[in-house]
């Protein structure tokens, strides 16, 4: 791995894994739903949406995917509460190709049919909210949030984005989509000449004539997240479905944390991660109350949660509930047995492994890392850490998190 900055201070990550034909090239932009104003929500994933929509070079948003599809490759791009991203993947004959187009697309963006695009967005917002566990899943990280930027969902409201103006573009773009906020990072079969090639296409540090501001807004962190709920929160939302949709989190540790996080991790897989976890084989498989159940945690740069998903019929979601909480109420008193603790971390470190061979997740991960932390993480180091975890680790980590006055709820069903 090499990792680098240009004169314009755009940094850059060199990754060759070996892949046999592809790479994935992407761009990290340092701004997500986090960094927008009030009556400004979702401009940063309408922004998105607006950097396709063509250049001076390719004028039409179709002249661009034709350009890539051509060569066999994928163009997307997607928006979350801290980061925008955009990325191609490619047969690695066409590095040069895909590297000139997400210059393009960054530098040289058009912003054509601004209005039209405001009712592609609104229709993602209303298709998303249609679909139950969306929903559910949705309003549930709004009730874990409450009181922080991460409150409002990443579309945004329907209401602000009908009002985005011209110039609310353009100034976006001018405050956020600078090289000092951007890193491009690249993984998979590498040329030989790619560093210069990004040299070549990204050391600019002007658009149209006009000077780049190098000074990207500062946002301010969310001071001691998991102190913030002081009560238990509940959201119902009645659907007249005949199958109920369930979230409970609690809010957890940020992605510094440089231990406790990796015991969460082992707890949220023991408890729901997979087929043989606690919760699966007594609900679904002792039970017969779930057709799935599952467990995760999300760690941003100063917050993060942990959640337990599961469907189930709507008459039973108290049973379910409560099934799930005794179980929790085991962890925080007894942990895990050694062999379940050994077969775990045994997993994790695996699928760990085999996760760095997807080359677009690997890029967000190491992009991710560089941009706010300023170093990237190894698999050994996570092998280290995940080594070191003892029960006494997972009964004192149940205990901070696994608190009944900072419970979140959000159900979608009928009642």
């Amino acid at each position: 791995m090499k990792k680098g900055i240009l004169s314009n201070k755009l940094r850059y990550i060199i990754n060759n894994n070996n892949s046999k034909f592809s790479v994935n090239i992407l761009l990290l932009i340092k701004v997500g739903s986090i960094h927008e104003t009030k009556k400004k929500y979702g401009l940063a994933h309408y922004f998105e949406h607006m950097l396709f929509k063509g250049t001076k070079q390719f004028p039409k948003s179709k002249l661009i995917t034709d350009e890539i599809y051509k060569y066999g490759g994928i163009i997307n791009a997607f928006t979350s509460y801290e980061y925008t991203g955009y990325y191609i993947t490619i047969n690695s004959k066409y590095t040069e190709k895909a590297i000139g187009i997400l210059s393009d697309i960054f530098y040289n963006s058009i912003f054509i049919d601004y209005i039209k695009e405001k009712d592609v967005v609104i229709s993602e917002n209303k298709t998303r909210n249609s679909d139950p566990q969306n929903l559910c899943c949705s309003k549930f990280e709004d009730l874990i949030y409450k009181n922080t930027p991460y409150h409002h969902n990443v579309i945004g409201l329907n209401s602000d984005i009908k009002k985005f103006t011209k110039k609310d573009i353009k100034n976006f773009y001018d405050k956020h989509y600078i090289p000092s906020n951007c890193i491009v990072s690249i993984s998979g079969r590498i040329n030989n000449n790619v560093e210069k090639l990004i040299k070549k296409y990204f050391s600019k540090n002007t658009r149209n004539k006009k000077k780049i501001n190098n000074n990207p807004i500062i946002y301010k962190p969310v001071l001691n997240f998991m102190n913030i709920q002081k009560k238990e929160r509940t959201k119902i939302i009645k659907k007249n479905i005949g199958h109920a949709h369930v979230y409970m989190g609690y809010p957890c540790y940020n992605y510094q944390n440089k231990f406790k996080k990796y015991v969460l991790d082992v707890i949220s897989t023991i408890l729901a991660g997979n087929m043989s976890s606690r919760l699966f084989i007594k609900l679904r498989e002792e039970h017969g109350l779930v057709y799935t159940v599952t467990s995760s945690t999300d760690y941003s740069f100063d917050v993060g949660i942990f959640e337990i998903y599961y469907g189930t019929y709507n008459s039973k979601i108290n049973k379910v509930s409560k099934l799930i909480l005794d179980e929790i109420d085991k962890i925080k008193k007894y942990g895990f047995t050694n062999k379940e603790l050994k077969r775990c971390i045994d997993y994790i470190i695996l699928t760990n492994e085999m996760s760095s061979e997807n080359n677009e997740s690997i890029n967000i991960q190491y992009a991710y890392e560089l941009m706010y932390f300023n170093k990237i993480t190894t698999l050994k180091y996570d092998e280290n850490i995940y080594r070191k975890i003892t029960n006494n680790d997972i009964i004192e980590v149940a205990n901070e998190i696994f608190n009944k006055n900072k419970l979140n709820k959000c159900i979608v069903g009928k009642f």
